[in-house]
């Protein structure tokens, strides 16, 4: 698969916001520019992230992006998911 038709998968990444270096964190899900959804339930996250679902509402693909395991970043998302 060429990198342009990778580019052209939309992509879930996971971004979190640290204030004041403290470990709790909000646990935001973004998904590419491109992407018209504004949001995601719940149940959706955790469908694409475990593989139950590979597209989004209204059939664009979903290709999650996932942390290093072990990372906070990471452990935070599958404590709130």
């Amino acid at each position: 698969m060429s990198l342009m038709h990778r580019l052209g998968f939309v992509v879930i990444g996971l971004a979190l916001s640290l204030s004041y270096g403290v470990a709790a964190a909000d646990v935001v899900v973004v998904v590419a520019a491109g992407n018209p959804l504004t949001t995601l339930s719940s149940n959706q996250i955790v469908d694409i992230f475990l593989g139950k679902a590979n597209r989004f509402p209204g059939g664009r693909p979903a290709s999650p992006v996932d942390q290093v395991e072990g990372s906070p970043e990471r452990d935070a998302f599958y404590l709130k998911f």
